[in-house]
C-alpha cells in the first residue's frame, strides 16, 4: 500500500483547530489508521502546516521502506509521536525534515530507531527559512549501507545545535 500524499498541503489554523478533528471522542483520525500493509509512506504530510499528529505513534511502520520526504516544508507540526515507530525496514528516509519551517519540534528520541538497511539519506534534515535549531540524535541509526556523506545527510551551513552520533564516526572528508 502507498501513502504518497496522503495530507499533502493539509493546514489547519494557526490560532486554533476549526473544527473537531476527534468528532468529539477524543481520539485522533490518524490512530485510527490501519498502516499495517503500507510499504511507501513518502511525502505524507508534505506542505502541511499546524497539525497535530496525536495518533501517528500507534503506525504500524514495520513494512515500510521508504519515508522519503514524508514531513518536507511543513511548518508549526511537533513530530514528537514518531520517536517511537518501528522503521527497521526503512531504506530511504531522504528529504524526511528537508526545508522545513519555523515552529516545528523534532523528537529526540529518534535516536533509538534501528534500520536493517538505511541507503538513501540524501537532504535529511534542511531548514528553510527558519532561524529554529533543533537537536538531532543518530545514536544508534547504522549509516554502514549508505554510500552517502554526511554533507549529503545534513547540508552545509544547516547544523542543528546538537547532535549525537554515538559510536558511529565520520572522517575527514565527512563520510560515515
Amino acid at each position: 500500500t502507498n501513502m504518497a500524499n496522503m495530507f499533502f498541503n493539509t493546514t489547519l489554523s494557526a490560532v486554533g483547530i476549526p473544527f473537531d478533528c476527534t468528532n468529539g471522542n477524543g481520539v485522533s483520525p490518524f490512530g485510527l489508521m490501519d498502516t499495517s500493509s503500507v510499504t511507501k509512506a513518502e511525502t505524507v504530510f508534505e506542505d502541511s502546516s499546524y497539525l497535530n499528529l496525536s495518533g501517528i505513534e500507534h503506525w504500524d511502520m514495520t513494512h515500510v521502506t521508504s519515508i522519503r520526504g514524508m514531513f518536507k516544508r511543513c511548518t508549526a507540526m511537533n513530530f514528537s509521536p514518531i520517536a517511537g515507530w518501528d522503521v527497521h525496514s526503512v531504506t530511504d528516509i531522504s528529504h524526511f525534515f528537508d526545508m522545513i519551517g519555523s515552529g516545528c519540534t523534532i523528537p529526540w528520541g529518534m535516536g533509538n530507531w534501528h534500520f536493517d538497511n538505511l541507503q538513501r539519506i540524501y537532504r535529511f534534515y534542511n531548514l528553510y527559512m527558519s532561524n529554529d535549531r533543533h537537536a538531532l540524535n543518530f545514536t544508534n541509526w547504522d549509516f554502514s549501507h549508505t554510500s552517502q556523506s554526511a554533507t549529503d545527510f545534513i547540508p552545509y551551513g544547516k547544523q542543528p545545535s546538537k547532535i549525537g552520533i554515538g559510536s558511529t564516526m565520520l572522517n575527514a572528508n565527512g563520510e560515515f
